[in-house]
Parts: C-alpha cells; sequence; structure tokens
C-alpha cells in the first residue's frame, strides 16, 4: 500500500538481493514463451514454455518451503473457482488471530466501509461479505526489504477457504504495524482504528480489479509495449474523453502517466475530494464485479417420473352400448371439374401441384 499521506512521495529504487529469490506467475498459453531481461548483464532473452516446465519441474525446494509449477493445460483445475450463483462472494480470512471475536469485528469494519466506496457501493445488493477464523498458519508475514509489504502462502490461503464460497480473498494479518499486499487475493494488517480500512480497498484494487500502483517507484517502465494495466499508460493516455481525467506523468513507473493528479486511492490513501477511486479505475472494478453477478443455473440432473402407486380397481357394471355415430370425414383430397382451367377448391395457402404431360392430350394431374 502507499505510505500514509505520502502525496507524491516516490518510491525506492529495485533492491538486489543476497540471494537467488524469484516467484513468477505464468498464465497457459499456446506456443507461451517468456521474455527476460538479465539486469546485470543488460541483455534481454527468450525462454520456452517446454524450457520453464523442465526448469519448474527440477526445480528442488528448499527446506520447508514449497514450490508450484504452472498448470499444464487449459483445462486443469486452478487453486480457486469463482461462484456463479449471482452474487460477489467476498471472504476475510484470519491470520496469527487466536480471539474469533477480535477477527470477526476487525472483519466486519472492514467490510463495512468497503461497502461504502464505488462500485461496492452502488453493487451491495449482490455482494455478500463472509469471514472465515482459522488457526491454521498461512506463512503470513513483513517483507525484509520492503518492510510494509506483508504476503502469505497463496497455496495455503486456497486450501483453507476451500471449504468456503468466494470470489475474491481478503486475509488479515492480526499485527498493528503498517502494511499490506495484492496479488491473487488482497492482506493488510488488522488496525481499523488507523489505516487497515483503506489498505484493504486499495490491496483489492489489485486483486480484484487488477489496477497497478499509481504511486511512483522511482524508475522507468524499462519496456516500450503497454504493460497492459488499465490505469497506467503511455502518453497520449488511452483513456482520453473519460470525464475528469488527464494524462498525469507517474504511475507506478516514472514514465507512464495516471489518470488524476490526486484523487484515486490507488495513489493514496488521501485522495483529493475524498476517499475513491477515480473515473478510470471505478469503471475497471464495476465491469469486473458485474461479471461475478450473471447467475449461470446449474445443469440440471435428469429425473425419474413418478408413478402413482398401483391399486386394485373397483370393478363397476359395463354401461349399455350406444350405436357409435362415425364423423363425416373431412375431404383431403383436391377435387378438380375436368374442365379447362382447372379450378382447385381448397382451402388457402395452394398447395404446389406439378403437373406430367406426355402428349398433348393425356394430363396427370398431382
Amino acid at each position: 500500500p502507499p505510505l500514509p499521506r505520502s502525496g507524491e512521495q516516490k518510491g525506492t529504487q529495485p533492491k538486489i538481493l543476497p540471494a537467488p529469490y524469484a516467484i513468477a506467475e505464468i498464465p497457459y498459453a499456446e506456443g507461451l514463451s517468456v521474455s527476460v531481461h538479465d539486469v546485470t548483464n543488460r541483455t534481454f532473452y527468450r525462454l520456452s514454455r517446454e524450457r520453464i516446465n523442465r526448469a519448474l519441474s527440477d526445480m528442488k525446494a528448499a527446506p520447508g518451503e514449497n514450490h508450484y509449477a504452472v498448470p499444464q493445460s487449459s483445462s486443469d483445475p486452478l487453486p480457486f473457482a469463482p461462484s456463479s450463483d449471482g452474487y460477489f462472494d467476498i471472504l476475510f480470512v484470519s491470520s496469527h488471530y487466536t480471539d474469533r471475536t477480535k477477527f470477526f469485528a476487525d472483519a466486519d469494519s472492514m467490510g463495512n466501509f468497503l461497502l461504502t466506496v464505488a462500485p461496492y457501493s452502488d453493487l451491495k445488493s449482490k455482494i455478500r461479505i463472509q469471514r472465515l477464523f482459522t488457526t491454521e498458519n498461512l506463512n503470513c508475514g513483513y517483507d525484509t526489504f520492503i518492510t510494509r509489504l506483508i504476503t502469505c502462502d497463496e497455496m495455503k490461503v486456497f486450501q483453507v477457504a476451500s471449504s468456503t464460497p468466494y470470489d475474491t480473498i481478503v486475509v488479515v494479518e492480526n499485527n498493528n504495524k503498517y502494511g499490506g499486499s495484492g496479488g491473487l487475493i488482497a492482506v493488510s494488517y488488522r488496525d481499523v482504528s488507523q489505516w487497515a480500512r483503506e489498505v484493504v480497498v486499495h490491496e483489492m484494487g489489485h486483486s480484484v480489479g487488477d489496477l497497478a500502483d499509481e504511486y511512483e517507484y522511482g524508475y522507468n517502465w524499462g519496456n516500450t509495449s503497454d504493460h497492459g494495466y488499465a490505469n497506467c499508460s503511455f502518453s497520449p493516455c488511452k483513456w482520453q474523453g473519460t470525464p475528469d481525467t488527464g494524462c498525469y506523468k507517474g504511475c507506478s513507473y516514472n514514465n507512464l502517466y495516471r489518470p488524476t493528479f490526486n484523487s484515486c486511492l490507488m495513489r493514496t490513501l488521501t485522495p483529493d475530494n475524498g476517499f475513491k477511486f477515480d473515473n478510470v479505475d471505478r469503471e475497471v472494478m464495476r465491469n469486473i464485479i458485474s461479471s461475478y453477478l450473471i447467475e449461470i443455473p446449474p445443469t440440471p440432473t435428469p429425473t425419474k417420473p413418478v408413478l402413482p402407486p398401483t391399486s386394485t380397481p373397483t370393478l363397476t357394471p359395463s354401461p349399455t352400448p350406444q350405436p357409435i355415430k362415425k364423423p363425416t370425414p373431412t375431404p383431403t383430397t383436391y377435387k378438380f371439374k375436368m374442365k379447362w382451367p382447372f379450378k382447385i377448391i381448397t382451402p388457402t395457402p395452394f398447395p404446389t401441384i406439378s403437373f406430367i404431360r406426355p402428349t398433348p392430350i393425356k394430363l396427370r394431374g398431382r
């Protein structure tokens, strides 16, 4: 999350880690390859999908750690599956709490605040907030280098939450030290008397809307192509024409642009004119949340017809047989007056009639 009341304050340069450490999230795609920028040798090179999978399968985890390979095909199950019941389900999960009541109070405060911010406030009749108290260790903790960054073992979180319906997850770390993160899940510290509620909304901008930070990290985006986030752009900005927006330099990277100067919670926890998303970010969030609100009916299970119980019929005397009147048949054939030209006596529309006339004298009609 951005530092509280940071305004235009810059971020920090990337840090050189003392030992190899990397997390790669690689979505499945046919013919996937990945470009790698070697900052030490100032070179780019490309890894094929086969080489990536081979590296993952050969990788040995450090003691007490895990590693996860990317799905091998688009049909492989993901660690989470959004529900399709027409509601957007937000699940708050506890980390390092021992007091259930304390966690419920913190989660309720965060959830109630979330529903005051558009587009959540506009869609709150279709949003359900649930709480999951657990004593499982989710391996949540503060980063050594970026001290306000809190991360968790996401796969462990998904496993713990698998028995509860959800569309997105917020983990609340039982710690009053400021921090959070957003990725596949949102993570926040717990102090709702300070900035925890605002941090939750900011981090869900990442985890739900896939929005980028709008404050600067202190260095440039090192590519000429758009980096794919809806709220950061090269100039001219891709949201041109959206009301109450402009093109302000600095959006995660120093050489990208953001929609407003200081009026979005993706930039600061104290935006101008109140805590809110700007028009670009809000519409991105609205469209994504709305995609969960389309109810998908379940496939009906075929059922056998229920037959009435058999019973012995009661015998009644047969009635005196009555003569059966045969109804006058309705003509179904076409009548012709054998005089040229033919007149067809039939209801409209007229049928198509084919004539076969081998000789000028003999006429066959059908």
